[in-house]
C-alpha cells in the first residue's frame, strides 16, 4: 500500500512539473525564457537534497558520575550516542531499562554509547549515593550523569521521564522517542535497533 501511495505522489510531481513547464511556455515568448533562465540559473534538482538534523546541545558539567568519569559529547564524535533521560523511582522509566542494558551489551563500546541521565523528579533522587545503590540493583552499567540541578534536562528542552535520544557519529540528533519503548505494544526498541544499525553502516562507508 506504501509503494502505491509513494508512485501516486511520484506522478503527481511529474506531472505537475509538465503543466508548470507548458504554463510557462504558454505565456513566455523563447527569447524571453532564453533571459530567464540565464536570471535563474541551471534547473536544481530539490529531491538531491537531505534532511538537515538538529546539533545535540553539549553536555552540561556535574559532580556526580556512575560507572564513568566526566564525559562530553565532543569527545564521543565518532560513536553513536543513545543518551537517555531517566528518574530511578519512574515506574515507566523501569520499563526501559532492560533495552538500554541489551544495547549497551550488544553494540561494541567503541562505536556506540549508552548514556543515562538522571534527573530528579523526586527527593530522594536527588541524593547521589541512592541514584548510584538503585543503578547497581538495576545492573545499569553503562555511563550515568546525575543531573541534580537539571542543567541538562533544561539544555536540551526534555519534557518527560523517559525520553530517548540518538545522537549520530557526527554530533546530530537523528532520532527520539518519548515514553516507554514498548508501551500498548509500541516498537520503539526495534526502531531504535535500526536506527543504531543504520547509523553505523553509514559510518562504515565515509
Amino acid at each position: 500500500m506504501r509503494n502505491a501511495v509513494t508512485e501516486e505522489l511520484k506522478a503527481a510531481v511529474a506531472n505537475a512539473k509538465q503543466a508548470e513547464e507548458a504554463a510557462l511556455q504558454s505565456v513566455v515568448q523563447p527569447e524571453q525564457q532564453q533571459q530567464l533562465w540565464q536570471v535563474l540559473g541551471k534547473p536544481f534538482d530539490t529531491t538531491s537534497l537531505k534532511r538537515i538534523y538538529p546539533m545535540a546541545p553539549e553536555l552540561e558539567d556535574v559532580a556526580h558520575w556512575v560507572n564513568a568519569q566526566p564525559l562530553t559529547l565532543k569527545q564521543m564524535r565518532g560513536k553513536v550516542v543513545v543518551l537517555h533521560f531517566y528518574a530511578f523511582q519512574c515506574h515507566n522509566c523501569h520499563a526501559n531499562f532492560k533495552h538500554y542494558a541489551k544495547w549497551h551489551s550488544e553494540f561494541d563500546n567503541d562505536q556506540v554509547v549508552v548514556l543515562g541521565i538522571q534527573t530528579p523528579e523526586t527527593a530522594t533522587e536527588k541524593d547521589p549515593q541512592a541514584v548510584r545503590a538503585a543503578a547497581a540493583e538495576r545492573q545499569l552499567r553503562f555511563p550515568i550523569m546525575i543531573d541534580l540541578e537539571r542543567k541538562n534536562w533544561n539544555a536540551w528542552s526534555n519534557t518527560m521521564w523517559p525520553t530517548v535520544y540518538i545522537i549520530d557519529q557526527q554530533g546530530y540528533i537523528r532520532w527520539w522517542w518519548q515514553g516507554e519503548l514498548n508501551w500498548n505494544g509500541a516498537t520503539g526498541d526495534q526502531q531504535v535497533h535500526q536506527v543504531i544499525t543504520q547509523l553505523l553502516a553509514e559510518g562504515s562507508d565515509v
